[in-house]
């Protein structure tokens, strides 16, 4: 053990004896400050989230459930007078309400809402043709999911192929559109495809998807223009958003140019999203 050196003991032995210790005062209770309306509500709210966010899910399973009876794959359970009851309106659900709103749909998928009965029209249309596609879809899909994910293209697009041949790459229209991805002979050379290789699944997958990032590229990435394009031309498509641009200075989007459309493009794209949006959900995977 070191011995302390002399000095310091010197200076222990100077010091004064300490002061008694006294007990600190308590602090005081900070002054209380009167609760805000708003912050009460806030704190109703809070305590409301599981009341809320129960509310918001027995919606979405009466939606499924409505949905899944009309197409006949489930018999509808009717819904208690007590989960219809309306619930207060609550600036917590306003928020979460608008929250799924506003992330819920992509803007390729985004529907105006005067529309949706166009939407819910072509969903009977598109439903009514999965029969035939239903085992294509198992093997076709993931290879169509890779190709577009290397592109950086949205997933969706997958659905080009289902609305335009059922997922057929023998399909052939009565205006000479041919394969899976439905080319015309001049478009099919233009990305490499012969008679023979726009009936081949992996090779006409890979042009459509070179073909469809063209489009996204020419229309500033707004797909819903590319689809109307890929189905009547992308020349007659340019054109009109030319002219709405000029007569209005603003840019065009698919919903101010469909009235000018022809009539099967107007279709088209609408079908394109209500595809997405029956097999994008659970209750739609199964169909």
């Amino acid at each position: 053990m070191t011995r302390p050196f002399p000095f310091v003991l010197l200076a222990a032995l100077a010091l004064p004896a300490a002061a008694p210790v006294r007990a600190a005062a308590a602090p005081a209770d900070p002054p209380r400050t009167a609760v805000s309306d708003t912050s009460r509500a806030a704190l109703a709210d809070s305590a409301r989230v599981d009341e809320v966010m129960a509310w918001m899910a027995q919606e979405d399973a009466a939606r499924q459930r409505a949905e899944a009876a009309r197409r006949g794959t489930l018999t509808a359970q009717p819904l208690t007078a007590q989960a219809l009851q309306p619930r207060e309106a609550s600036p917590l659900r306003t928020r979460i309400a608008a929250l799924r709103a506003s992330v819920a749909v992509p803007a390729h998928l985004a529907v105006p809402a005067s529309a949706e009965g166009l939407v819910a029209q072509q969903t009977a249309v598109v439903a009514g043709g999965l029969a035939s596609a239903a085992v294509s879809r198992g093997y076709l899909f993931p290879m169509i999911e890779r190709a577009l994910r290397s592109a950086g293209l949205p997933d969706e697009l997958k659905y080009v192929a289902l609305i335009e041949s059922a997922l057929d790459p023998s399909a052939t229209s009565r205006v000479g559109a041919a394969g899976m991805w439905q080319f015309m002979p001049g478009t099919a050379a233009d990305y490499g495809l012969d008679r023979w290789s726009v009936r081949d699944p992996v090779r006409s997958t890979d042009a459509a998807v070179r073909y469809l990032s063209d489009l996204g590229r020419a229309f500033d990435g707004d797909y819903q223009l590319a689809l109307a394009a890929y189905n009547c031309g992308p020349g007659r498509v340019a054109r009109l958003t030319a002219e709405h641009r000029r007569r209005t200075g603003a840019a065009a989007t698919y919903w101010d140019i469909r009235s000018e459309l022809p009539a099967e493009t107007r279709d088209y794209v609408v079908r394109f999203i209500a595809a997405a949006r029956l097999l994008d959900r659970p209750a739609g995977r199964d169909v």
